[in-house]
């Protein structure tokens, strides 16, 4: 008698086997539906049915249904299972040994099914993972065992996080906070709130010696203000009925301060009500330095009649006898909000020998304004983009450099294996290698890498092994944007992907001996500004599909 059957996978079982959601994955239970109960004889080996993940054979083995019409056979996945089109079953079952008869004992011979339509269940099963979308509560996993935070994480890891000095990021509110010494930033956008990730930058110093504003008291002012906290205030004499109302303040955790400005002017030129940092304060710079400023800066009230008054900040580019060269400015009219805004990088000339930040209201001849902007945050930093901002009292201050490691012995597979890369940048073309993901013996004769090439403006992955260069990929990409990165190697056998556009496979390609992953920022891998949101490894190369 032929016994009928199909088979058919749980609802319940049917996952998307992610490290944010869960970490070791549960088995996947199919059910074969038999016309009528059957037995299962284990004793010589146990029957199992082929499960095709992303290419790797895995099988489900019988688990339970003896004696009944419905037989359950379970596939338990392997770290580095990755299929995220849905799993394949393989017609016929494959009794590997075992034996299944009918309740009177007949050996079933024709073990064939129609096979289901499996694209719901998909793997993914990484050996590291690391989800930074999430802060302190962000989901980490290590060879299929869980940790709610990265500080545990990195304890089984033995990884590291290091920076030496505070730094300061958004939270989930948008409001602005430090975090203490090598303790690590997930960072926010302030306006949307949307989680950024792990955010990672190189050493920048503040050289504003008081964004803080600290010591600065409301009032009024009609003339020049000149103060021993770092800031002047400055009206040119031609101006009719200069003032200037200041009012500190914080909001969002930013110190801040509002400037009221009224004047009019008859003078025949533009002037300006400037605020800026003295000329003691000024960054020496030379032939070829780069300086960039930014501030928070918004215009919450404005009138001008006669003519356009304009709010404005800038980094400025100045002679050793204090005379303007020249500058980059951000300039706003009319209302505007409160947000973070930065000039364009200047690169300072022959002739230069100092920077500074400053603010200004330009008026127009023939105008008269009325106009409250507030200000905070500024920074004057060196380099050919902005960071973090760097708070300061007194003096500049320095955030220094900040590097994740993670030792490679418990969850890397020299031999054959694929990276998962979620990350943003903001960068600038100056000739540096910005590391997206960076696995290396810790030097750079032998590596693998995924790194921004400024000399192409592309994204590119290459590979060393002795200090031999074993191939390379590009795709054009922005200056600043966001990806998703995946690579994979095996010998003779390597690609990867920027944002489901396929590079070109190598094949010639010896895997690189290793003994760390590396996230970081330093002199030979500077250039960005980089958060990192999820970072997944596989001990296994998966298809280019």
């Amino acid at each position: 008698m032929r016994i009928k059957r199909h088979i058919q996978y749980l609802v319940s079982a049917s996952i998307l086997a992610s490290p944010s959601a869960q970490a070791a994955p549960p088995d996947v239970n199919f059910t074969v539906t038999m016309s009528e109960a059957v037995n299962v004889n284990t004793g010589s080996g146990t029957p199992r049915i082929a499960v095709n993940v992303d290419g790797q054979t895995r099988y489900a083995t019988y688990s339970a249904g003896t004696g009944t019409s419905s037989l359950t056979f379970s596939y338990a996945p392997t770290i580095g299972d990755l299929d995220l089109d849905g799993v394949a079953l393989t017609s016929p079952l494959d009794l590997n040994g075992g034996v299944i008869t009918d309740l009177n004992g007949n050996p079933e011979t024709d073990l064939t099914f129609t096979i289901p339509n499996t694209s719901g269940v998909k793997v993914d099963y990484p050996s590291l993972s690391m989800d930074f979308t999430n802060g302190a509560s962000g989901r980490y996993t290590l060879n299929g065992t869980a940790y709610t935070g990265l500080s545990s994480f990195l304890t089984a890891t033995s990884g590291s996080f290091t920076r030496s000095s505070t730094a300061t990021y958004f939270d989930s509110t948008g409001t602005l906070q430090t975090a203490s010494n090598n303790t690590p930033r997930f960072d926010y956008d302030p306006a949307t709130l949307t989680a950024k990730g792990l955010l990672m930058e190189e050493a920048r110093t503040n050289y504003i010696y008081n964004s803080e504003f600290s010591g600065l008291s409301g009032g009024t002012y009609s003339a020049v203000f000149q103060a021993s906290n770092h800031w002047e205030l400055a009206m040119p004499a031609p101006l009719t009925a200069p003032s200037v109302i200041m009012t500190p303040g914080t909001t969002n955790g930013i110190n801040y301060l509002d400037m009221r400005v009224q004047a009019s002017n008859t003078s025949g030129s533009t002037q300006y009500i400037t605020f800026t940092m003295p000329i003691a304060d000024q960054l020496a710079v030379t032939n070829g330095t780069a300086t960039i400023a930014k501030a928070w800066l918004g215009v919450s009230a404005y009138s001008s009649i006669g003519g356009t008054c304009t709010v404005d900040f800038q980094v400025r580019s100045m002679t050793s006898g204090n005379s303007y060269i020249t500058s980059r400015d951000v300039t706003v009219s009319s209302t505007t909000p409160f947000q973070e805004r930065s000039t364009a990088s200047l690169v300072h000339g022959a002739t230069a020998a100092k920077s500074s930040w400053l603010s200004y209201v330009s008026i127009p001849n023939g105008a008269t304004c009325d106009i409250t902007y507030r200000i905070g945050a500024p920074q004057l930093e060196v380099g050919k983009y902005t960071t973090s901002y760097i708070p300061t009292t007194s003096a500049p201050a320095t955030r220094n450099v900040e590097t994740l490691t993670i030792p490679t012995a418990s969850w890397y597979n020299q031999s054959s294996g694929t990276f998962f890369n979620d990350v943003s940048w903001v960068t600038f073309n100056i000739g540096l290698y910005p590391m997206f993901f960076r696995v290396d013996d810790g030097t750079s004769n032998n590596r693998w890498n995924a790194f921004y090439n400024h000399g192409l403006l592309r994204l590119a992955v290459d590979a060393l092994t002795s200090s031999v260069n074993q191939g390379s990929w590009g795709v054009s990409y922005p200056v600043s944007g966001s990806g998703k990165i995946s690579c994979a190697q095996q010998l003779n056998d390597s690609n990867c992907a920027f944002n489901n556009a396929l590079q070109t496979q190598t094949t010639s390609w010896s895997p690189p001996p290793v003994t760390q992953l590396r996230l970081y920022n330093s002199a030979s891998a500077a250039g960005a500004s980089k958060w990192f949101k999820t970072i997944k490894y596989y001990p296994q190369r998966s298809s280019d599909t």
